[in-house]
């Protein structure tokens, strides 16, 4: 009679191929779903299941963004030094576009990100969109 580790008979009825094709013992794999536990979230204070390098889903987040699961200091945001601030703010400054488009009121808009978008350039790539498609039919 075949079983498995704990005893269970292989019957049809309790037997679950893994998708690596390994058999496994339906009455096994329940009991271990339903009693795993993972540890809890790195940061102090998080009392959240760890999911990635050992944070919640939320501080993996902000660590993959800044580097730090508890996000940028707050003196850097405030006084403009942290680098998505900085960017942001140059992006503004830019009198021209890549084109030397200048940046005239009117002649651009701002796109979700806050970053200035050419409306000449934006015509432009519309415009060989459109042919591309068109000698595609």
């Amino acid at each position: 009679m075949d079983t498995c580790d704990k005893g269970h008979e292989f019957t049809p009825e309790n037997t679950y191929t893994s998708p690596a094709g390994k058999r496994r013992c339906r009455t096994c794999h329940a009991d271990w779903k339903a009693n795993r536990t993972a540890p809890d979230c790195l940061v102090d204070d998080c009392d959240t299941m760890s999911w990635a390098k050992g944070y919640c889903p939320k501080h993996y987040k902000v660590w993959k963004a800044h580097g730090d699961p508890l996000g940028p200091p707050p003196d850097a945001i405030r006084h403009g030094t942290h680098h998505v601030v900085r960017v942001a703010a140059e992006k503004a400054l830019r009198i021209a576009c890549v084109n030397n488009h200048p940046y005239e009121p009117g002649s651009f808009y701002f796109n979700k990100a806050g970053s200035k978008i050419c409306r000449i350039c934006d015509r432009e790539k519309i415009d060989r969109y459109r042919k591309a498609r068109a000698t595609l039919n």
